[in-house]
């Protein structure tokens, strides 16, 4: 029984590993992470606050009595203040929510905003200080070596940063969410021959407010997660040529090919086809029906691969990782249906018949079309579909298949 070259290849590279593990067999690194190519797939995450959110009212900031000045240790005032702090971070974030398509408002009105968000900067201070270390440098003049210690001159910039982010969701009272976000980032110059200048406090802070913004910006905006798979692609079964259908992008001739490998892997001395082969290509249709999205059908074949190669590591992980990912879609599934009870809400308020001008509100407020063509096939409609508006609805960014649900919703 034959590997290919390049997995010979691999096994060299590999060598010290296999010598540590002790004796393995070509077919037990065949089905390995190691000796098969990975395809991408991306997680969609929904905002962690939901898909409701499209006003934000930023509360007013708080006064505090004393300011806090931390005084260089060498040289001037730094000049960090926590409201100076807060006002910047502040900036921060509403740049960050603009620039996500949401409104921001000041007006912490339950008609004109979905939630209040309050920033306060509790600690925003930094401290500069001088140091030096001693490195050994190796020396070669000529046919001569010699060693000698030389001294590094370092100046570095830290600050010590905390900030409390609290979300309230204005239509109810209730505080959606409360964290605290702490930092201390810090930049070190490192110089030859006497000390450098010191990295500028605003860089340092800037790092903070970065990753504090990092950190509230999957609470208002979906975020995509990227992932790899491992297919195998063996010579045996035909799997390398379900692969190549992969790399084609033809994941429905790849499944096709990938269940007919099913029927003709089954294990037989003769053709010294394995329970290993079996479960690999179990394991390559699990993974294209997790890429179509239908995880039922996923973790049934790669159950069955697991049924057949219970120590396969790469299998396991595929299983995990089906189950996160169908976790996942459940919350999108969630939120979606929490944005429709929303819409179906703003509609009762609105008089209960959804109108032309409902359906290019929702539009305007960034709901997705799923959403609105379901608000539109269960609901009473009084819409003006006549070839003048349709153009104009057109306009008003309303897409094709949104118009098309109102004419036949007007059709009813």
């Amino acid at each position: 029984m034959r590997c290919g070259a390049r997995r010979q290849a691999m096994m060299r590279t590999a060598a010290v590993v296999v010598a540590a593990l002790g004796v393995a067999s070509c077919g037990g690194l065949r089905y390995t992470a190691l000796m098969n190519p990975t395809v991408d797939v991306n997680v969609e995450h929904p905002p962690n606050l939901g898909l409701g959110i499209e006003t934000v009212a930023f509360s007013p900031g708080t006064e505090s009595s004393t300011v806090d000045r931390i005084v260089d240790l060498f040289s001037d005032d730094l000049g960090l203040t926590s409201e100076a702090c807060e006002a910047e971070l502040r900036q921060r974030v509403t740049e960050m929510l603009l620039e996500g398509g949401l409104e921001v408002t000041r007006d912490a009105d339950p008609a004109r905003a979905d939630v209040a968000v309050e920033i306060n900067v509790t600690r925003c201070h930094g401290e500069q200080e001088r140091s030096t270390t001693s490195e050994e440098v190796v020396e070669r003049t000529n046919d001569r070596t010699r060693r000698r210690t030389v001294t590094k001159y370092h100046a570095r910039t830290r600050v010590s940063f905390r900030a409390l982010f609290e979300v309230t969701d204005l239509s109810t009272g209730n505080v959606m969410l409360s964290r605290s976000y702490e930092f201390e980032p810090r930049r070190t110059n490192v110089a030859d021959r006497g000390y450098p200048e010191f990295p500028s406090a605003s860089a340092v802070i800037g790092e903070a407010y970065r990753r504090t913004t990092r950190r509230i910006r999957p609470l208002f905006f979906g975020w995509t997660e990227r992932r790899e798979l491992v297919f195998f692609d063996d010579e045996r079964c035909g799997l390398k040529r379900a692969f190549r259908a992969v790399e084609a992008g033809d994941y429905e001739r790849a499944l096709e090919l990938s269940i007919a490998n099913v029927d003709s892997c089954q294990p037989d001395p003769v053709t010294e086809i394995t329970e290993e082969d079996l479960a690999a290509a179990h394991y390559n249709v699990g993974i294209l029906h997790r890429i179509k999205g239908d995880f039922g059908a996923a973790l049934a074949s790669l159950e069955r691969g697991r049924a057949a190669n219970p120590d396969n590591g790469v299998i396991r992980s595929a299983i995990r990782e089906a189950i996160s990912a169908r976790e996942v879609a459940g919350e999108f599934t969630r939120a979606e249906q929490d944005a429709l009870a929303q819409a179906r809400e703003r509609l009762g308020e609105a008089g209960d018949v959804l109108t032309n001008d409902a359906v290019i509100g929702m539009v305007q407020d960034g709901l997705d079309d799923e959403i609105i063509i379901q608000v539109i096939r269960t609901s009473e409609v009084d819409f003006d579909v006549s070839p003048a508006t349709l153009g104009d609805l057109r306009r008003q960014g309303l897409s094709p298949a949104v118009i098309s649900a109102m004419i036949a919703a007007a059709g009813r």
